[in-house]
C-alpha cells in the first residue's frame, strides 16, 4: 500500500503537477488524521471496558467483604448471646431471680440460635455448661471489620465514580457497623476472630 502511494507521489512530482501533488498530500494527511482518530476511539473504548471490568471487580469484592462482615458479626453475636444467657443461668443458680435488661436495650436473640452451646439451656445444675461459661467468659469478642476494598476504592478514586445513591448506601452501612461495634471494637485491619 505504501509503495502504491509512493509511486503516485513520485509520478506527480516528475510531471511537475504541483497542484495535483498538493491535493494528494492533503488527502494523505486527512487519511492519517482519520486513522489516528479511529485509533484514539478504539483506545478510549478499550480503556472504558477496562474501567468497567475493574469497577465490576471492586463491587463484587465489596459485596464479599460485606457478606464476611455479616458472618463475623453473627458469630460474635452468638458468643454474646451465650454470655448473656449463661450469666442469667448462674444468677438463677445462686437463688436469685433473673435480671431483665432495660426496655431501651436491643432485643436479645433466643438461645436456640446459639452456636456455642448446641443443647438447650439447662434448668438445673450442669457442670459441663458451667465449664463452658468459664471458658467463654475469658475469650475476647473482638469483631473483624473488613473494609479493605472500600479503602482501595477510595485511594484509587474509583469510589467517586459510583452513583450518589450507592455511595450513600455504602457509607451508611459502614457507619451502622461502627456504631454497633463501638470505636474500640471496630478494627479495620486483619485480626484474630474466634469462630
Amino acid at each position: 500500500m505504501i509503495k502504491f502511494f509512493r509511486k503516485i507521489r513520485q509520478k506527480l512530482l516528475t510531471e511537475n503537477k504541483f497542484s495535483k501533488y498538493l491535493i494528494y498530500a492533503i488527502g494523505e494527511i486527512v487519511l492519517v488524521v482519520i486513522g489516528i482518530l479511529i485509533a484514539l476511539q478504539i483506545n478510549n473504548w478499550s480503556e472504558q471496558q477496562k474501567e468497567k471490568t475493574k469497577m465490576s471487580a471492586y463491587l463484587s469484592n465489596l459485596v464479599e467483604d460485606m457478606k464476611e462482615n455479616n458472618r463475623n458479626f453473627d458469630v460474635n453475636i452468638n458468643k454474646q448471646v451465650f454470655r448473656y444467657y449463661s450469666l442469667q443461668y448462674l444468677y438463677q443458680l445462686s437463688g436469685r431471680r433473673s435480671f431483665e435488661l432495660s426496655k431501651d436495650r436491643q432485643d436479645i436473640r433466643s438461645f436456640s440460635r446459639n452456636s456455642v452451646w448446641k443443647k438447650p439451656l439447662p434448668k438445673e445444675y450442669d457442670k459441663v455448661f458451667i465449664e463452658q461459661i468459664f471458658i467463654w467468659s475469658t475469650r475476647l469478642g473482638n469483631q473483624e471489620f473488613i473494609q479493605s476494598t472500600l479503602e482501595e476504592m477510595k485511594s484509587t478514586g474509583s469510589f467517586s465514580l459510583l452513583d450518589e445513591q450507592l455511595k450513600n448506601a455504602i457509607n451508611n452501612y459502614h457507619t451502622e457497623w461502627k456504631w454497633r461495634l463501638g470505636p474500640d471494637n471496630c478494627k479495620t485491619s486483619s485480626m484474630y476472630v474466634e469462630k
